[in-house]
């Protein structure tokens, strides 16, 4: 995997430029997105796996100046530049951002919302965090997860058949334990949330998309997106297709699609919140 997408910590995709980039194309769909998430005015909430704060600061947007925002990750990079982030934010005194594990934080005051968005994929034992997690939320209260599905990646124009012998490939390398991360997490979180104490499993899905002409952030989150399939696919023996796939996406390259007027990119992000269990 590319250093350009590790932090410090080396945690996959914690690399505070990608995080950036990833956030500031889609800034306003993410508000939008929290908008119509379970979380009301008032609420605490802990924010599992914070990065650099963007998603726990729309957070505190949305409970105001009566509720309160925690952030935990374990990246000391990431940590400092949420505070510096924070400090900017007009709900600032209701945010705290910590460097720690969840199992390193103290449980007194319950919350009314966990949320672990684009996070609970990178865990090498998600059953074990979300039962962690129980002991932190209130009877009867929310979490809330965001994650993506690789296969929810739409390019055009590009060879389809290409693409779904690479897709295939991957997912089945991954189930044959071959590749450690499953670019496929999202599809999984309901029966992880139904198996786990959780009741009530409610789904959203909220796609978005990039057509021509694309301007230089939208470029560069198309490209590195598209990079990952290339990457792994090489990773995985299939070395031709993955240089056919990668020239689709180079500038230099006379069959880059980029500057198609055909282009469109689009993905989907999955949203799955529950209930934790109400005292008997």
């Amino acid at each position: 995997m590319s250093e350009h997408y590790t932090s410090k910590s080396g945690k996959l995709f914690s690399d505070k430029k990608w995080l950036e980039n990833h956030h500031a194309i889609k800034s306003r769909l993410r508000s939008e997105l929290v908008h119509k998430l379970p979380i009301f005015d008032g609420d605490k909430v802990l924010d599992i796996g914070c990065g650099t704060g963007d998603w726990s600061l729309l957070v505190a947007d949305k409970v105001g100046h009566k509720g309160k925002v925690i952030g935990i990750d374990i990246d000391e990079e990431s940590i400092e530049l949420a505070n510096r982030k924070k400090n900017n934010h007009y709900h600032r005194s209701q945010v705290i951002f910590l460097v720690k594990k969840l199992s390193e934080l103290e449980v007194v005051n319950k919350f009314d919302v966990i949320v672990i968005f684009n996070c609970l994929s990178y865990i090498s034992d998600p059953s074990s965090l979300l039962i962690e997690s129980l002991k932190h939320i209130k009877p009867g209260g929310r979490i809330i997860i965001k994650d993506s599905d690789l296969a929810s990646d739409f390019f055009w124009p590009v060879d389809r058949c290409l693409y779904n012998k690479i897709m295939s490939k991957i997912d089945c390398s991954y189930k044959a334990g071959e590749l450690s991360y499953n670019h496929f997490f999202a599809r999984e979180i309901p029966f992880l949330l139904k198996t786990n104490g959780f009741l009530k499993v409610n789904s959203m899905v909220q796609s978005f998309s990039f057509t021509h002409p694309l301007d230089a952030p939208q470029k560069k989150y198309i490209k590195e997106n598209a990079a990952l399939i290339s990457k792994y696919s090489y990773k995985l023996g299939l070395i031709e297709e993955s240089i056919e796939w990668a020239e689709q996406f180079n500038e230099e390259s006379c069959s880059c699609i980029l500057e198609s007027e055909r282009f469109l990119y689009s993905m989907s992000e999955f949203v799955f919140y529950a209930l934790a269990p109400s005292k008997s």
